[in-house]
């Protein structure tokens, strides 16, 4: 999930942002600074790859999996 969102928000840049625009590398050790509108840190992909994990882990193992109940 984590490395999907890093690959979500590097496609949005490329169409978004200036043809400059870095692409984002991640596990990064520090939030590099963020000089296009609505791009996405390192920081905000681990905690939206955590929120959506708590909210499909609904049995609390620490994996999205058929044991989860989801429709």
């Amino acid at each position: 999930m984590f490395e999907c969102g890093v690959i979500v928000e590097n496609t949005w840049r490329v169409e978004h942002c200036s043809e400059d625009f870095p692409q984002i590398m991640c596990d990064c050790p520090f939030n590099a600074p963020v000089t296009c509108d609505g791009a996405w840190n390192c920081e905000d992909i681990y905690n939206i790859t955590s929120e959506v994990m708590a909210y499909y882990d609904t049995n609390g193992d620490g994996s999205i999996s058929l044991e989860d109940d989801i429709e």
